[in-house]
């Protein structure tokens, strides 16, 4: 079981996986960091005194089909020396989850290739060659109707879009 969940989730090698269980359309994995020592982003002192744990639950690459949630354990340390300015700071997974980020590292590669500028609706402007032949070509956009302009209503049409 372990060799598969190993080659499985291949992406997860630096967590120490203590578990995966089926929830139906959702397959969560049960993850902890491993107990090595933790450097101070503020000062790089290493430490390996425990405060306190902290849960994170980023998605992961879909398999089979399914998304894969990350119950993920992070130990929160505390600073050792006194003259640092952070007294306690939470442990950082480098090339798996940044922070602040609801997604591991490699789903973001996953959806940064999907989408592109095309794919994202950019913005109709006046300056944009091909909102022009599309408000010149007539039909309707968000429900509003548009024919035939002048350059002048064309540019308080593009306005109000933003």
């Amino acid at each position: 079981m372990a060799k598969l969940v190993g080659v499985v989730f291949s992406g997860l090698a630096a967590l120490s996986v203590e578990g995966v269980e089926d929830a139906g359309d959702v397959i969560v994995v049960r993850a902890s960091t491993r107990g090595d020592e933790v450097e101070c982003p503020s000062c790089g002192t290493p430490t390996s005194r425990v405060h306190a744990f902290h849960e994170r639950i980023p998605a992961d690459v879909p398999v089979d089909g399914r998304r894969v949630l990350v119950r993920l354990r992070i130990r929160r340390m505390r600073r050792p020396v006194t003259e640092c300015v952070r007294r306690t700071f939470r442990e950082q997974v480098p090339g798996l989850i940044e922070r602040y980020r609801r997604r591991t590292v490699r789903l973001d590669e996953q959806v940064r290739g999907v989408v592109t500028p095309r794919t994202t609706g950019h913005r109709v402007t006046a300056t944009s060659a091909e909102p022009r032949r599309a408000l010149s070509g007539g039909g309707s956009v968000r429900g509003q109707s548009i024919h035939r302009t002048s350059s002048r209503s064309t540019r308080r049409w593009s306005s109000r879009i933003r």
